[in-house]
Parts: structure tokens; C-alpha cells; sequence
């Protein structure tokens, strides 16, 4: 049984490495993919979580029955992501290039490089000094604030993003993938969306959505930070030393504001503060994380960049060793 579940995964390591190398070659370029109008690929369905939202958490309710039909509307994607899994691992067992067709599968549920083409588009728009077209870029985003984004606080908010995107969007997937297969995939990527759908009603509509993202996302977290600090060592730009600092600081902390502390760390950058969505807190003010330059500039995108991309290598050789050579 033991050679089973390691022969297991073994086969699921290739594939996900398979399914990160598809999503790096063809998820790209932005240019090409708004002008066939599918950069933004989960925008339809963000959109139709939001509409079902504003129907189901209407503010006349009581705080409770909020709470339950939010609980109801995640359980319900949450058994629909398992099934559509299950169905399609079923599907493609079926033909003779399985693995194949399961790491497209997987690499279609992958959503970094569609992050960070934003942040790239960000920090190009700052740069022509079109500030408008800039906060467009956040359009369907956790950022509902947009419009009163000065320049810096918009780079702040293209760090963030592509930074939990690197979590959210690869490593847990890919994690949930070699645990569960593609339901696990799939069940982690429909309790990203219906989180971000739900980001303002966190109190009461959203708060289910929102434990079962923190479940789903506390190992993958924890293990995209360690990614992170290896990451860091590959430019001489960041502070591994304060990373590694940030780490400990900040074990505590909700997923998304570790990730922000170790990455604002490793940049010497300042992120999270009132006007991120990925820092607030019941009571008191919205702390600030990470380093000590609030003032972010496109060349902070830039290497934000560099070290997600790093990250996501360190990730890809993992896996290719968990899948090369089996324990």
C-alpha cells in the first residue's frame, strides 16, 4: 500500500509540474490575451458570485441568516468544484494520454501569470502617467476601493495581489492536487473565488467562505513563505535575513497577512495598512507589514516579480524531484 500511494505520488508530482510549465507557456501575454478578451478567464464567474452576493446578503436580514446562507452557498460550489473534479479524473482516465489531459486540467486552474501580467500593466500605466487606466487594472479585484488609489497605494495593491496570488492561485492548488487529486485542485480554487467575492461581507455572509479558505490555505502558506525566503537568495536585492525574522513575527497572523509581512520584509516594502483589503481586522486599525517604504514604485512590482517567479521555480524543482525520485 505504501508503494501504491508513493507510486501515486510520484505520477501526480509530473503532472502538476506538467500542468505549471502549460500554465507558464500559454497563460501569456496579457496584450494578446485582452485582445482576445480572455485575460481575465474567472472574471464571468467573479462576476455572477457577486450578483448571487448582493441577492442572498441584503442588509435587511438578520446577521444569522446572512451567516447561514452564506454557509449554504459555500458548501453548495464547494460540492459542486469535488464533483466537477472527480468527474473530469474520471473522463480523462478514459483516454490514452490521461496524464495529458489531467495536467491541462490542472494548469487551466492555475491564475499567477494572469496576476502578474496586472501588476506588470500597473506599473506600465503609472509610468505613462495614466493613473485612470492604472486602477482599471483592479477592476473585479479584492481592491473595491480603486478609485481613490493615489500612485503608490495602486503599486502597493499590484504587489499584494500577484504576492497571494503566488498561494492562492499555484502552490495550493498544486498541494491540494497531490493530496486529492483534481477535486482538491478544484476545491481550493472555488473557495479562493467565492472568498474574494465575499471579501466585504466577511462579518456575517462571507465568514464560512472565509474559514474554509484559512483551512485550505494554511500549509500552502506556510510553505510559499519558506519558498519566498529560498527564493530571496537568488537576488541581492532583498533581505533574507529579515524575512526569516518577519517569518517568526508573524506565525500568528492570518495566511494572507504572513505571506504580506515575510514578501514586504524581503522587499523592504510597506504593505497591508487601511486601505488593503488584505489587512483588516475586527478592531482596531489596519496594521502595517513587512519593511519600512510605504512609498512603492514601479521598480517595487518589478522585483516582486522576480521573486514570485523565483518562488515558483523553487516550487517546479520540488516537484520534479518528488516525481523523479521517489522515495
Amino acid at each position: 500500500m505504501t508503494d501504491s500511494f508513493y507510486s501515486v505520488l510520484n505520477e501526480r508530482a509530473l503532472t502538476a509540474a506538467a500542468a505549471l510549465l502549460i500554465h507558464v507557456a500559454l497563460a501569456g501575454p496579457r496584450p494578446l490575451l485582452r485582445l482576445l478578451r480572455i485575460d481575465r478567464p474567472s472574471a464571468a464567474f467573479a462576476a455572477a458570485l457577486r450578483a448571487l452576493e448582493r441577492k442572498l446578503n441584503r442588509a435587511a436580514r438578520a446577521p444569522e441568516q446572512r451567516a447561514l446562507r452564506g454557509a449554504l452557498l459555500v458548501a453548495l460550489l464547494a460540492g459542486l468544484a469535488l464533483l466537477a473534479g472527480a468527474l473530469a479524473h474520471a473522463l480523462f482516465g478514459r483516454w490514452h494520454e490521461a496524464s495529458l489531459a489531467e495536467a491541462a486540467a490542472l494548469a487551466a486552474l492555475l491564475g499567477l501569470r494572469q496576476q502578474t501580467g496586472m501588476a506588470r500593466s500597473i506599473a506600465a500605466r503609472l509610468e505613462e502617467g495614466n493613473i485612470t487606466l492604472a486602477r482599471e487594472e483592479l477592476a473585479g479585484s479584492a481592491w473595491r476601493n480603486a478609485a481613490v488609489l493615489d500612485a503608490h497605494a495602486l503599486m502597493r495593491a499590484a504587489v499584494e495581489t500577484s504576492t497571494l496570488s503566488v498561494c492562492e492561485r499555484v502552490i495550493a492548488p498544486l498541494f491540494w492536487y497531490l493530496a486529492l487529486g483534481l477535486p482538491g485542485a478544484a476545491l481550493v480554487r472555488a473557495a479562493t473565488a467565492v472568498s474574494g467575492a465575499t471579501f466585504h461581507a466577511r462579518d456575517y455572509f462571507g465568514r464560512a467562505a472565509e474559514w474554509l479558505q484559512a483551512g485550505l490555505q494554511f500549509i500552502p502558506s506556510v510553505l510559499t513563505e519558506l519558498f519566498f525566503l529560498l527564493a530571496a537568495a537568488l537576488f541581492p536585492y532583498t533581505r533574507p535575513v529579515a524575512g526569516m525574522q518577519a517569518l517568526l513575527i508573524s506565525a500568528a497572523l492570518p495566511f494572507r497577512m504572513r505571506l504580506l509581512t515575510v514578501a514586504g520584509a524581503l522587499l523592504n516594502l510597506s504593505l497591508g495598512g487601511p486601505l488593503s483589503p488584505y489587512a483588516q481586522v475586527r478592531t482596531g486599525t489596519p496594521p502595517w507589514l513587512g519593511g519600512v517604504m510605504a512609498r512603492a514604485m514601479p521598480r517595487d512590482a518589478r522585483r516582486a516579480g522576480l521573486l514570485i517567479w523565483g518562488s515558483v521555480l523553487i516550487a517546479l524543482i520540488g516537484l520534479l524531484a518528488l516525481g523523479f525520485f521517489p522515495a
